[in-house]
């Protein structure tokens, strides 16, 4: 692995400290996405109180985040950014000191995710959007989308093993405090970033016919739609398998709050080596190769891993789960990015949010149904086989339209 072009984005000023900013502030993320998971658990005993609040935080990129992508394109990303996470910083606060003070209820925690969702909605598509801004030759733009995508990942690997311990000592209200701490991080970064002033303006702005001009775009791009769908179907069916894994620990392997960091984090490791591995690559001519068989690994994974009640095995398969998992996601966004105009990136990235965070709530909502009413393994199952059969039904798509160019040529 050549690391001079792996992490060949960093040479970039704006980037590079984004990078740095984020990367701590990730961190604080994933503690506070594992001890939230656990207070609910520990809360109520239920997989489909866990379901209902990765539902409520997920929910609003749904609609908000296409009509989000409308405003961004006319609008200046790096301050909506800022203020997003200015918030959020805010609302990571108010859960860890009502948690501290025994305050907290499911409830409270409830309204808290669901306007962390809204904040979200509206961040992500801004922030996918913003990378084009942050390089100073677009032939990066990939490789830098990869490293955040590694970044992710990274924070991953860290914070739920953080977490895990931190849980095991004292409250998870203090996984929540270090969270929002670690926000100022990102912010600090977000104020030193020095981007080119642009006139922006929202002078005849109509929602509906800037999203009907996104969503025709994306349509007729079939390099677009094709990986949209198939994202869509995973976030449906197979990323969410995660919703359940404080039950799969307790129950399938016996253990408590440490189990599930350390599943956390060998899927995180996994991520974090297959975008290692995107980054790595010097052109991205056959990322759509890349998209289907990453789809077909990680739905194979999955069955396996509904199968097997071994803990350190189960740790091995959850690492490919997680490498698979990340690289379909990170490709698809690649693709898609490099495929989209600069006058339009804002909306086909609120699309792609929708596809990724929108449509993934409805598959936390079945999948706590599943585990509760008949078992974690067997709905690990169940979702795996699906995504396998769409994995393949898309690949066999992609290729058919591949031959057909080729024969017409």
């Amino acid at each position: 692995m050549d690391l001079s072009n792996t992490f060949r984005s960093l040479r970039n000023r704006n980037y590079r400290i984004f990078y740095i900013g984020q990367g701590i502030s990730l961190i604080g993320t994933w503690m506070q996405q594992v001890a939230t998971s656990w207070l609910i658990y520990r809360l109520t005993g239920s997989a489909i109180a866990l379901g209902v609040s990765t539902f409520l935080s997920q929910i609003p990129a749904l609609i908000i985040s296409p009509i989000a992508g409308t405003y961004i394109d006319k609008m200046n990303k790096l301050a909506i950014v800022k203020l997003m996470q200015f918030l959020m910083m805010i609302n990571a606060f108010i859960l860890g000191c009502l948690t501290l003070s025994n305050k907290i209820t499911v409830n409270i925690v409830y309204i808290l995710y669901c306007i962390l969702g809204i904040l979200n909605a509206i961040e992500i598509p801004s922030r996918q959007s913003m990378f084009v801004e942050l390089i100073d030759e677009k032939q990066d733009l990939p490789n830098a989308i990869a490293l955040n995508s590694t970044l992710f990942n990274a924070a991953r690997l860290v914070g739920p093993s953080i977490a895990g311990l931190l849980l095991l000592k004292i409250s998870e209200g203090y996984c929540f405090i270090l969270n929002a701490i670690s926000f100022l991080f990102v912010l600090f970064s977000l104020f030193a970033i020095k981007i080119n002033k642009k006139d922006f303006s929202l002078e005849n702005h109509n929602i509906l016919s800037s999203l009907k001009d996104g969503f025709n775009f994306v349509i007729k791009t079939k390099e677009i739609s094709y990986p949209l769908l198939l994202l869509t179907f995973y976030s449906l069916f197979g990323i969410s398998f995660t919703t359940i894994l404080p039950v799969i620990s307790v129950k399938m392997y016996q253990g408590a709050s440490n189990t599930l960091g350390f599943l956390m984090s060998s899927l995180g490791l996994g991520a974090l080596i297959s975008t290692l591995f995107l980054a790595s690559k010097k052109n991205y001519d056959n990322i759509k190769n890349t998209i289907i068989i990453s789809s077909i690994v990680f739905a194979i994974s999955l069955i396996i891993f509904s199968f097997n009640k071994i803990f350190y095995l189960g740790l091995v398969n959850i690492f490919f789960a997680g490498a698979s998992m990340v690289l379909q996601s990170s490709s698809t966004n690649a693709l898609i990015q490099s495929k989209t105009p600069d006058d339009k990136r804002g909306r086909v990235m609120g699309f792609y949010t929708t596809s990724f965070r929108g449509i993934m709530p409805f598959g936390s909502l079945i999948i706590g149904f599943l585990a509760e009413k008949i078992s974690a393994p067997a709905s690990l199952a169940i979702c795996g086989s699906i995504c396998l059969l769409v994995s393949l039904f898309i690949g066999i798509r992609l290729n058919l339209k591949k031959n057909k160019k080729i024969s017409l040529n």
